[in-house]
């Protein structure tokens, strides 16, 4: 693309790319003027107010012996082709000019070893999606070298034809190492875990942040775990075992029916066994192969590569499974969900909910039994009353106690009533339906369901994919709508409408923990 054009004359122009980097000269091939010398064009340069030096001159010189003899193309070198623009019909042009491009700043960074570049690949095995990064995944031992550092470019300006500065953009930073990571001097600067566990980069900071291993199966050799580190368990978690970290946790093989609880992430290499009697709950990401009776809610994104069976989910962003068959189980998730196939021929229970809001649905439990507990003391202390009235000749002790309960009570039954007041207005805050929607990239089996926000639509026929299932307003009414992603034709769905005290229900008996663990 050209940023500007002079004519010097009738047979020859100049033309500018616009970055500035590149002028040519063109000859008219209609003209009968075809003596056209140096002087000529580098005038035709100079008005153009293109910078002259020898090279210019050198590729000016031999423009004019090429147009002399009547060769075509667009470069004075077999190097520098850029700028034609491919028409055999269009006029000769021939670059005379080139500038010189900025060079922006480039950080320092990190190149992984190859052993660590190995065992990222083993992670993601034939799964199509890669899940997994290496601070997710990757752990490394004392005095290992995990990397080198890739060197600062700085900027660098650059100057144009016309002579102009380029300025170079970008302020390089070095990257920033503790004591836990040494930078070996020389050439190569390696990179050297000074104590084992997990290399953790935040901008260009880098640092091993502490990691408890567990060399095998988590067993009665080391009992249930409490931590405030990260921790890397090499086999399995099995049943009944406890596993709390205040930062992330990964496991190489499964978790079975075992609990586990992690502020960041759980990242599982192999899937959840949970036979209905475990639970994994993570402030982050859950991220695993499979899913199968699995109890699972995760603060973000819940990532499956296989298939979830039967499983109870809660996403606090999405789900994200395009290649995941989900067979019977209940799916919930703030945002979205992008999954494969959405239940099988045996038609077994499969639902999947959107647009509701987990941390409203625990503050909504929580008013609740707190208002539970304050009635129930209020109801206690006016039977005490009750009895202490009604049981003959009160002293003026009795009385004074029996007024002190009264106001009790009294307090009680209003804290009770703001307490439903913030309820209901928790209630509506359940759903957030705007912009959530669901993608099946196959197909979507008889018997299965999807909510979006109020919305409920139960398939009673298989309806094939690639869909995006999603509420529109149509007629001022909102409802709910496959969209096909090939055709983008919209199939309307049957659909109602729930209130928000049913929706309730469903998501404190589908959601909340099984077993009473906080989660």
């Amino acid at each position: 693309m050209e940023s500007s054009t002079t004519v010097a004359s009738e047979s020859i122009a100049v033309h500018v790319t616009e970055d500035g980097l590149r002028a040519y000269v063109q000859f008219a091939t209609d003209s009968s003027d075809s003596s056209a010398t140096e002087a000529d064009v580098i005038a035709a340069l100079v008005e153009a107010e293109i910078a002259i030096d020898d090279d210019v001159r050198h590729r000016v010189h031999r423009c004019v012996q090429r147009h002399e003899s009547g060769e075509v193309g667009d470069a004075t070198d077999a190097d520098e082709t850029e700028g034609s623009d491919g028409s055999s019909e269009a006029p000769m042009r021939f670059l005379v000019a080139k500038g010189r491009p900025a060079i922006d700043g480039i950080d320092e960074a990190i190149e992984w070893a190859e052993e660590f570049q190995t065992a990222k690949k083993s992670w993601e095995g034939d799964g199509a999606v890669d899940f997994y990064s290496f601070n997710q995944i990757v752990t490394v031992g004392q005095d290992a070298v995990f990397g080198v550092v890739t060197p600062l470019v700085p900027p660098e300006d650059g100057v144009d034809v016309r002579g102009h500065e380029i300025k170079g953009q970008g302020d390089p930073q070095r990257l920033q190492v503790d004591e836990t990571v040494q930078r070996a001097e020389g050439d190569l600067e390696q990179l050297i875990a000074k104590v084992p566990g997990r290399v953790t980069q935040d901008g260009n900071r880098l640092t091993i942040e502490e990691v408890v291993h567990i060399d095998g199966d988590l067993g009665f050799n080391t009992g249930n775990l409490t931590t405030p580190a990260n921790v890397h368990v090499a086999g399995a978690i099995p049943d009944r075992f406890e596993v709390r970290s205040a930062r992330g946790v990964v496991v190489e093989s499964v978790i079975e029916a075992a609990h586990v609880w992690a502020s960041d992430d759980v990242v599982v290499r192999g899937g959840i066994v949970g036979r209905h009697a475990g639970r994994v709950c993570a402030g982050g990401d859950v991220i695993a192969k499979f899913l199968s009776e699995a109890d699972v809610a995760a603060g973000c994104d819940i990532s499956v590569s296989k298939q979830i069976m039967a499983s109870r989910l809660f996403a606090g962003a999405k789900l994200v499974a395009p290649q995941c068959a989900i067979v019977g189980g209940q799916v919930y998730a703030l945002k979205s969900a992008d999954i494969h196939t959405l239940g099988n021929d045996s038609d077994p229970p499969t639902s999947i909910t959107v647009g509701c809001n987990l941390e409203v649905l625990k503050e909504c439990v929580a008013l609740e039994a707190c208002m539970k507990v304050r009635k129930d003391t209020e109801t206690r202390i006016r039977a005490i009353v009750k009895s202490i009235l009604e049981g003959g000749k009160v002293i003026a002790k009795q009385r004074q106690r029996a007024s002190q309960l009264i106001r009790e009570a009294d307090q009680l039954a209003k804290q009770v009533s703001e307490n439903q007041r913030q309820f209901e207005k928790c209630l509506e805050k359940i759903v957030e339906e705007e912009g959530a929607y669901v993608i099946v990239n196959s197909r979507i089996y008889r018997n299965a369901s999807i909510t979006i926000g109020r919305r409920m639509t139960v398939f009673e026929r298989e309806l094939g994919g690639p869909v995006l299932i999603e509420t529109r307003q149509i007629k001022n009414v909102t409802q709910m709508v496959a969209v096909n992603r090939l055709t983008s034709s919209i199939k309307l769905l049957k659909s109602y409408k729930q209130s928000d005290e049913t929706l309730y229900e469903n998501f404190k008996t589908d959601i909340l923990p099984r077993d009473g663990a906080n989660g």
